[in-house]
């Protein structure tokens, strides 16, 4: 029991370390956003205007989607 225990605990700690590691790449996403200020800004403004779009669509649907039976 003891051993699965330590086993557990191992791999736990190596999964941690490699999470961190990807964090602390630039190369990764989430490396990007907490290290790159104008990767986190511009993926910000996106995420903004992408909400913006989308509450648009919702109050007026019928300037994005125009259905047509024929």
């Amino acid at each position: 029991m003891h051993e699965e225990n330590y086993t557990g605990v191992t791999s736990l700690h190596e999964r941690m370390d490699e999470i961190i590691n990807q964090v602390q790449n630039d190369s990764s996403i989430t490396g990007a956003l907490l290290n790159d200020k104008k990767f986190y800004h511009d993926f910000n403004s996106l995420l903004s205007d992408l909400n913006e779009l989308i509450s648009d669509e919702k109050e007026t649907p019928h300037k994005y989607a125009q259905i047509s039976m024929f």
